[in-house]
């Protein structure tokens, strides 16, 4: 879910004009429906989710999608080794 708060809906909306001039109002609607009327909510919970019936339809698409494309997967183990030795690297020089 699309979450706008502060400046940055003023540089979407910008950009939104000037490459989607046609469909700025439709998309920033949709937006707000999702937000209780606003670009941005800062309701706990409900900040990336959004609440009203396009997120609830988003959130079951996500569902959908996952049960269809990742049900059995799993991410593969990260590799933290290259990670350790930049962790502190002033410690190389004793």
């Amino acid at each position: 879910m699309v979450r706008l708060d502060g400046d940055i809906a003023e540089i979407f909306e910008d950009w939104l004009e000037r490459n989607f001039p046609d469909r700025k109002d439709k998309v920033l609607n949709k937006i707000r429906s999702c937000h209780a009327g606003e670009l941005g909510d800062n309701r706990y919970g409900k900040r990336m989710s959004g609440d009203g019936q396009i997120a609830a339809m988003i959130s079951a698409q996500m569902k959908l999608a996952r049960q269809r494309f990742f049900e059995n997967k799993k991410l593969p183990p990260y590799n933290l080794d290259l990670y350790e030795q930049r962790r502190n690297p002033q410690m190389k020089l004793f």
